[in-house]
């Protein structure tokens, strides 16, 4: 559960408010512009008081185009490049910054306390989830474009324990019919949007997938010393 942070509230709403002030997207700003509090979502969140020096860590996500915070963040888990983030699990506290350009920007926060000691136990996080149902049949406008697509089918994704490399040995999604799908693996080492990411793998498919069908899941990866074998099911929206 995360819990709303006041310096994260303030970085992130005032970033929302620059990018709504000068009609542009990303995660820079430039000094000397109207509405500047720094340059990246780290220096940001340092000058609104959040304790980035006492080790606490940040990810700052942005949607644009959405009015409403649950297509905001339905956007953010449909494509590949945003949802491991989304899914931080190391994240506990979280500011919400609005704008009226409509956009929506999330500043998500790990407190240096939040794995003390010794490092902390593995942590897989599958999506859709097992048994997920009413899952979006096709995803859109992710940036950058995951194979050079604009429109793709919702991708399968697999999170390992943060900071161990995640190595794939089968990874393969089934229709209905229990054919296999046409997909495109993406990870570290192979797409370098995902190139500080190495404990996450995507399934790509080029084509959206059919409404009102079920899917299967099945992999087979390690990381960090550790194995997961797992076959799951989910079904997509009609």
């Amino acid at each position: 559960m995360l819990r709303a942070q006041p310096a994260l509230q303030e970085a992130a709403q005032a970033h929302a408010d620059f990018m709504s002030l000068h009609q542009q997207v990303g995660h820079g700003q430039r000094r000397g512009m109207e509405g500047f509090s720094g340059e990246r979502p780290l220096q940001r969140a340092r000058a609104a008081g959040y304790p980035v020096d006492a080790g606490h860590r940040v990810v700052e996500l942005f949607v644009i185009g959405h009015s409403d915070g649950e297509g905001a963040l339905a956007h953010l888990l449909s494509g590949p490049y945003h949802r491991h983030h989304l899914l931080w699990a190391a994240a506990q506290e979280v500011g919400i910054g609005l704008s009226v350009q409509p956009g929506l920007v999330l500043s998500l926060g790990a407190p240096s306390d939040a794995t003390p000691g010794a490092t902390p136990p593995a942590q897989w996080l599958l999506w859709p989830a097992p048994d997920a149902r009413q899952v979006p049949a096709m995803a859109c406008c992710e940036r950058p474009r995951p194979m050079g697509l604009e429109e793709f089918g919702t991708p399968v994704s697999v999170q390992g324990p943060a900071g161990q490399r995640l190595q794939v040995q089968r990874f393969e999604l089934l229709d209905a019919q229990g054919e296999r799908v046409v997909t495109h693996l993406l990870q570290a080492d192979s797409d370098a949007a995902l190139a500080q990411s190495p404990h996450v793998a995507y399934l790509l498919p080029p084509q959206p997938l059919r409404g009102g069908q079920r899917y299967t899941v099945e992999l087979d990866a390690r990381a960090g010393g550790e194995r997961l074998t797992r076959r799951w099911h989910f079904e997509t929206a009609p």
